[in-house]
């Protein structure tokens, strides 16, 4: 159910995203609806589970250190988020591994072009967050955080290649 969860989160958070980047204006109403539904599942994922917990909380502390929130709908993820956190709290997460995590998501969402397509690859398809979580799985004996990135990214990189096209041409004609 949580890897669900995940797959869902990453479509609408994928659709914000593009929405924005694409300065569809028409489309704000419909990515800040996708920016609140996936700032729910996030903070119900935040508070779910350890596991669930670090992928999230990497993720968000990697972006934010990134400065990619940076519009309204990531805005309203961030405030639903915050909320789930100071109501319900959070799992109790080891504070290292959350450095460690949150490093990695930095590093793939850091702005940057290299000349080298190897890197550049690497660094698109978000390969220092799922190497540091294999990289726990393969100490801890642990899967959950390494399966639950994995079907987020899988749902982001889908939601990119099939259904934004389709969602930013629907709001240019219909919004």
């Amino acid at each position: 159910m949580l890897a669900i969860m995940f797959a869902i989160s990453a479509f609408f958070m994928k659709i914000s995203d593009d929405i924005v980047d694409n300065g569809i204006k028409e489309g704000r109403i419909i990515s800040s609806i996708s920016g609140t539904i996936y700032g729910l599942i996030f903070g119900y994922l935040l508070i779910k589970s350890e596991y669930s917990a670090y992928v999230v909380a990497s993720i968000v502390i990697g972006c934010l250190l990134a400065k990619k929130v940076d519009s309204l709908p990531h805005y309203i993820a961030l405030a639903i988020i915050f909320f789930f956190t100071v109501v319900f709290g959070v799992p109790q997460i080891d504070p290292f591994l959350l450095i460690v995590f949150s490093l990695a998501g930095f590093i793939d969402e850091y702005d940057r072009r290299f000349k080298n397509s190897f890197l550049n690859f690497m660094f698109e398809y978000r390969f220092f967050l799922k190497a540091a979580f294999l990289f726990y799985s393969l100490i801890s004996g642990i899967y959950k955080p390494l399966f639950y990135i994995f079907v987020f990214d899988i749902s982001y990189y889908l939601t990119q290649a099939f259904a934004s096209k389709k969602i930013i041409n629907f709001c240019k004609s219909m919004c």
